[in-house]
């Protein structure tokens, strides 16, 4: 079972399982060339990125890489903070209804046949 923890625990399992094959090749074996891998989360990753027939030496080598699409995945940030602060500006429509001040309905919220009841 390989654990979560993000960024980190990628490059931390990846380390640990690095590590495991250089003192026991024979587990190291046991542990990799498993039927079945699970993971929750990050483990969940390391699980695909074991499975996926990368050597884990190459795939150690990626966690300690200068650049990696994981870290930065090149999106503005900047700009994908904007399209967010103004979808929360827009009003919402609710069918007859949208979110606006009382004064600017048309008709009260409620008919009012209900008033009373």
């Amino acid at each position: 079972m390989l654990a979560g923890g993000g960024l980190a625990g990628i490059a931390w399992e990846t380390g640990l399982l690095r590590g495991v094959t250089e003192q026991s090749p024979a587990a190291a074996r046991r542990l990799l060339d498993s039927d079945v891998l699970v993971g929750t989360s990050a483990g969940s990753a390391v699980a695909a990125q074991i499975s996926s027939g990368r050597r884990l030496e190459e795939l150690f080598d990626l966690q300690l890489a200068e650049t990696s699409a994981e870290i930065d995945p090149g999106v503005d940030i900047d700009a994908i903070t904007e399209l967010f602060l103004q979808a929360l500006r827009a009003p919402v429509s609710r069918g007859r209804y949208s979110e606006s001040a009382p004064s600017r309905w048309r008709r009260a919220p409620f008919p009012s046949r209900c008033a009373g009841r």
